[in-house]
């Protein structure tokens, strides 16, 4: 049972072998750079996680303040995404209508 999880849960290169990697098959290892890759981010992951809790329970005013200001950076950056959107969406309903009154006539 518990074999057969593992195994869906293999990434299909993790037996592969480049027979025609030749000198260049430590590049073509897939298994080791994922591997890298993978305890690289838990290690970078670990330690963001408890340097936050670490802040949090110094200091749980600036976890308030800190919120409130992402959050109207992200409103503020949403708006600015909008109104930047909205202009060229109407120039090209504009030029869609124009296009249907020229073909008519």
């Amino acid at each position: 049972m518990v074999r057969t999880m593992l195994e869906k849960l293999k990434p299909k290169f993790w037996d592969h072998v480049d027979v025609a990697a030749g000198p260049f098959h430590h590049l073509f290892n897939f298994r080791r750079i994922w591997k890298l890759a993978f305890f690289s981010q838990r290690a970078l992951l670990s330690s963001s996680h408890f340097h936050n809790r670490h802040r949090l329970q110094s200091h749980p005013e600036f976890h308030r303040v800190e919120m409130l200001l992402r959050t109207s950076r992200l409103v503020s950056n949403t708006g600015g995404t909008i109104s930047f959107f909205l202009p060229g969406a109407k120039i090209g309903v504009g030029l869609h209508h124009e296009g249907q009154q020229l073909s008519k006539t």
